[in-house]
């Protein structure tokens, strides 16, 4: 099992491997929250994000996997996404099967599996031909029924995904439990929630995190096959993400 934070900086992301990690996260939401003191709400441009990935891929060694969002358009754009990424030193990219910037969990947002596949068959060809080992994370969302998750974890993986990430981190759906158990593949658990309210947030995610391992694991899901995210900056704030990465050293007790 990995355990993956997610750095928005160069700063943060040598803290992230000064710590220990193999392997970080470069999170769309810190990013925009660090850069732009605004919500992930898709007014971090693609250049801005590559640019990051680049400053971090320039002072640090450890794997990062950059988030992707929607693929910054169409199949088109999810390409040059890709490259972008790619050529600044990034170790894979997380693509999103959502219409657009909002809220998560609400499978009317999400675009249908031939489009979805689309842009995942996009990144693989910009895959093959500049960086074979350049992994691809297909992000899906609750809401859409475990027939259709498995449908689309299978037709995403067909496509030429290598690991499935769940954003709610089967909290809003635990049969997506299933998908990764059916295929096979690696799942990326994430901590996600609607609201800001912890007594002290980083015992209250870590043990967030440990039931959705447990949960995982009795589903099915191999644990060497699961990567751990604690969500910076996915419903928590400014101060609760720097108290997250200050004590960056709590989630090894994840194992």
């Amino acid at each position: 099992m990995l355990i993956k934070p997610s750095a928005f900086n160069a700063l943060s992301a040598r803290l992230i491997e000064q710590a220990g990690f193999e392997v970080m996260g470069l999170s769309g939401a810190a990013v925009s929250a660090s850069l732009l003191g605004k919500p992930d709400v898709g007014l971090v441009t693609l250049d801005e994000m590559v640019a990051v990935a680049r400053y971090i891929t320039g002072v640090t060694s450890v794997p990062l996997l950059a988030d992707g969002g929607v693929g910054f358009g169409n199949a088109i754009n999810t390409m040059r996404a890709t490259e972008g990424f790619v050529r600044a030193g990034a170790a894979g990219i997380d693509i999103s099967d959502r219409t657009g910037p909002g809220r998560y969990g609400d499978g009317r947002q999400t675009i249908s599996l031939e489009e979805a596949v689309g842009k995942i068959r996009a990144c693989a060809k910009v895959r093959d031909e500049l960086d074979p080992d350049f992994l691809i994370v297909a992000r899906t969302q609750a809401g859409v029924g475990l027939d259709e998750a498995i449908r689309r974890g299978n037709g995403y993986l067909a496509a030429g995904a290598d690991m499935i990430n769940d954003i709610w981190g089967l909290l809003r759906d635990p049969d997506m439990a299933g998908v990764a158990a059916e295929t096979g593949v690696p799942a990326v658990l994430m901590h996600n929630q609607d609201h800001t309210n912890y007594a002290d947030v980083v015992p209250d995610v870590v043990a967030v995190l440990r039931s959705l391992i447990e949960r995982a694991v009795n589903a099915g899901v191999a644990l060497e096959n699961i990567v751990v995210d604690p969500g910076m900056g996915f419903g928590k704030t400014a101060e609760q993400n720097l108290e997250i990465l200050r004590r960056l050293g709590e989630f090894e007790s994840l194992g």
